[in-house]
């Protein structure tokens, strides 16, 4: 999968230049106990690598305090800067802001890079040393980096936890002659996050018409809204009569059993 994207400006203008590009490494996060996706970037001098998960989604770049205190040095005189966000999922992180060197590639590295420190935090991210924002905001690594990349960006989400996709800062994204293009748009309830027009979500010949969606990296599994998301169920469980269904797991409402089909009499 991939995504090719260049935030807008707050003002809604998007003629930043980009003067430059750098790529890091993309990979599953299924080894860190996470089903996101994760890069490794380093902070400070001398540099410290951190693991984290890439989230279009997100506003800020933060990373647990233990692995915070590594970073040796940090600005005392910053912790009076504090924070906290709270996800939809109720995780959450509190602590405070400092600044470090940045490094994306041996080539390529941001002095002063504002960062959060997360003091107090709950979520699901694994073994992950926390998040880095995507988002379209100012205080995001693309709104921050945006003199140096024009704030584009690009990724390519590996298929398989063997092999490896790529983040890339920067318009030269290397992208196939083969791929597929979309307009973004602006998702009204928060200018922050990235959107595209669905045209429509087709179960069984059946087609039911759609919005808006968020693109996140940071999401797991896609979600719809109550009402779209009982007329998809609904459709989806006449198609699949055939096939015995197991316990819901969790939020999952629609599971099934694939080693056995129903028996004939059932249906």
């Amino acid at each position: 999968m991939s995504q090719i994207i260049q935030a807008l400006s707050s003002n809604g203008k998007d003629d930043l230049k980009a003067l430059a590009a750098a790529s890091l490494l993309a990979n599953s996060g299924i080894t860190l106990s996470t089903g996101n996706y994760i890069v490794t970037v380093s902070l400070n001098t001398p540099k410290k690598d951190l693991t984290l998960i890439f989230d279009t989604g997100n506003t800020l770049t933060w990373t647990h305090v233990s692995r915070a205190r590594d970073l040796a040095t940090l600005n005392p005189t910053r912790y009076q800067c504090r924070y906290t966000i709270i996800y939809s999922n109720s995780s959450f992180s509190r602590g405070f802001f400092t600044t470090k060197k940045l490094t994306i590639s041996p080539m390529d590295a941001i002095d002063n890079f504002e960062f959060d420190c997360g003091k107090y935090n709950r979520g699901l991210f694994g073994g992950a040393a926390r998040l880095i924002g995507l988002s379209d905001d100012n205080i995001s690594i693309v709104g921050e980096t945006a003199t140096k990349y024009g704030k584009y960006f690009s990724y390519c989400l590996a298929s398989t936890t063997s092999s490896t996709g790529h983040l890339t800062f920067g318009e030269d994204c290397g992208a196939s002659s083969l791929v597929s293009f979309t307009p973004l748009s602006k998702v009204p309830q928060s200018s922050q996050f990235y959107g595209i027009k669905i045209v429509g979500i087709s179960v069984g010949g059946n087609l039911f018409s759609s919005g808006g969606a968020v693109i996140d990296s940071g999401t797991v599994i896609a979600q719809l809204p109550p009402t779209a998301y009982i007329a998809l169920r609904t459709a989806f469980r006449k198609a699949m009569a055939n096939y015995m269904t197991a316990p819901a797991l969790a939020f999952l409402d629609t599971c099934y059993e694939f080693s056995k089909r129903a028996p004939s009499w059932s249906r």
